[in-house]
């Protein structure tokens, strides 16, 4: 592993943040700078069906983050995850859950606040904008959720059907 590739591994989340906070600032600055009437004529007469399924999106993607959880701390006791539990990257395992599960709720109260305030008649580009920097970073922790779902359920299989589903991807 390259320098990176440690750096990368030892703060991914707050990479992760940060590129979100620096994608939703550019955007932001575009918004600011003309590009506004461009965001505003792309969602108009739309806003209620936007957020309505943001919020639905982001409330289902919670519960998959929850179950995650759950189905992680089943396997916790397991023989096969004493090196996970041993490891000192194991703590990193929990806070991007914490992570997650906190993004994910609060992407879907704003989704469902702005559902509430952002009327077609008077739209509010700073609500659109914070719910599109929400979703860029639940976007990002889910993903990350995904990826250690998968090592985890590669963990857990037995080494003979282990290699036949690694030999499909």
């Amino acid at each position: 592993m390259n320098k990176y590739t440690q750096f990368y591994g030892r703060h991914f989340l707050r990479i992760e943040l940060l590129l979100a906070i620096l994608v939703t600032g550019a955007g932001a600055l575009w918004a600011c700078y003309g590009g506004a009437p461009v965001i505003i004529g792309a969602v108009k007469n739309n806003h209620a069906s936007i957020y309505g399924a943001l919020a639905s999106v982001d409330g289902s993607l919670l519960g998959f983050a929850i179950t995650t959880v759950s189905i992680v701390l089943g396997f916790m006791s397991t023989e096969r995850f004493a090196t996970i539990r041993a490891h000192p990257a194991a703590a990193s395992l929990w806070k991007t859950f914490r992570s997650t599960i906190r993004v994910l709720a609060v992407a879907t109260v704003v989704s469902l606040l702005a559902l509430v305030l952002d009327r077609d008649s008077s739209p509010s580009l700073s609500l659109l904008i914070l719910c599109a920097g929400l979703q860029l970073l639940a976007t990002l922790r889910v993903a990350r959720c995904i990826w250690i779902l998968e090592k985890v359920t590669m963990i857990m299989m037995p080494p003979a059907r282990r290699s036949s589903a690694e030999s499909i991807r």
